[in-house]
């Protein structure tokens, strides 16, 4: 408002060459705006951020009916705090703020539905039932709730927050509006959480650090499914060992969105393999469950295929990489015709598979097979 009221409009900066030269009006200068402006944005960012601590449920809420805005009203007007501070970092030319943000806000939601755990009470268990569940004669039932008391604290935060769509968790009696939580609104920070990170891919401007990443994935991962059997021994394991279990067979839905999720992940290991080995060891594993997944498209299957041998190749384990590329032959000519013809990526991962297929017989020794690969007409 400040920028517009001394001169400073849109227009005048999206297109300056409609200057009114007829009046001695100066062209605008992004530059000189931005040295005479810059500390409003930096300034209004640090003030939402510091909003955010207090209240990370104002992430993406509806904004106010009343709040309709007029010609005179900023763009930032009627947003939630989130969306404030999205649109303040990138005015401002620091987009990483805007991601941190929103990784900041899951943690602090996180925190506070761990705080409500606490709170509640533990259900008293009668020193016989005790007894009995110390030599393995409690009932199934029994044991389920168990098995839930026991899980690590990101799967039961995780499992609080994915009832919540059924049973709203209020933080403060006297702002419930604001501070209301459903596992909805959680998947939708989740998801624009994402949409930020891909937008900042430059391995040389980072956003978020590996483990960061990782856990941000992990916990897409997790709430892809609505129906999920966890095991009994699942409380030795690791949350994204949790994460990874497959959907329920009845849930069709959640198993195509999980698995397109974990090729998400799959990818993410495998570029992080590059400042770790065993990174890329998990992502061959990924790459193999979506590859034998029926609930995912062929595309992506056979993309997960190429992917998987490409692991192997970092390993330098040639042979199984040869079998790997051999096997997919077949699937070549049994993928869907009506692919074939409507898909214009078909072409491409079949020139992916010739190149790895070329790369790999090089490194046996095998030239004179490499060289004419290309050469072949299928």
């Amino acid at each position: 408002m400040e920028a517009k009221h001394q001169g400073w409009t849109i227009e005048r900066l999206s297109n300056p060459s409609e200057t009114k030269f007829s009046t001695g009006e100066k062209p605008v200068d992004p530059f000189e705006y931005w040295e005479e402006f810059y500390q409003i944005p930096l300034e209004a960012l640090d003030y939402y951020k510091r909003a955010l601590n207090y209240n990370p449920f104002d992430g993406y809420n509806s904004p106010p009916s009343q709040a309709a805005l007029g010609k005179d009203k900023p763009e930032i007007a009627g947003k939630s705090l989130l969306e404030k501070i999205r649109i303040s970092s990138f005015a401002s030319c620091r987009p990483e703020e805007a991601i941190l943000a929103h990784f900041q806000a899951i943690q602090r939601i996180e925190e506070l539905v761990f705080e409500k755990l606490k709170e509640a009470k533990p259900v008293s268990i009668p020193w016989w039932k005790k007894i009995l569940n110390f030599f393995s004669f409690s009932c199934n039932k029994e044991a389920e709730e168990n098995v839930t008391e026991d899980l690590p604290k990101d799967i039961r935060i995780w499992k609080k927050i994915t009832e919540s769509q059924s049973s709203p968790i209020v933080f403060s009696e006297d702002y419930p509006d604001t501070t209301t939580l459903t596992a909805n609104k959680y998947k939708t920070l989740l998801l624009k959480t994402l949409e930020l990170l891909r937008l900042r891919t430059d391995e040389s401007h980072p956003s978020l650090s590996p483990d960061e990443s990782v856990s941000l994935f992990t916990r897409v991962l997790y709430f892809s499914c609505s129906k999920r059997s966890i095991p009994a021994e699942a409380k030795y394991w690791g949350a994204s060992a949790i994460a990874a279990i497959p959907c329920e067979a009845t849930d069709t839905e959640g198993s195509k969105v999980f698995y397109s999720n974990l090729n998400r992940n799959a990818q993410l290991f495998y570029k992080l393999g590059d400042r770790d080995s065993n990174y890329r060891k998990k992502a061959k594993d990924m790459f193999e469950s979506v590859y034998q997944s029926s609930a995912t498209d062929l595309g992506v299957r056979f993309q997960a295929k190429l992917m998987k041998v490409r692991c192997l190749l970092h390993e330098s384990n040639f042979d199984q990489a040869l079998k790997e590329l051999d096997a997919l032959d077949t699937e070549v000519y049994t993928v869907d015709p009506n692919y074939r013809n409507d898909k214009s990526g078909y072409d491409d991962l079949i020139e992916d598979k010739k190149k790895l297929l070329q790369y790999t017989l090089r490194r046996k020794g095998r030239y004179e097979e490499a060289d004419d690969i290309f050469d072949e007409k299928n």
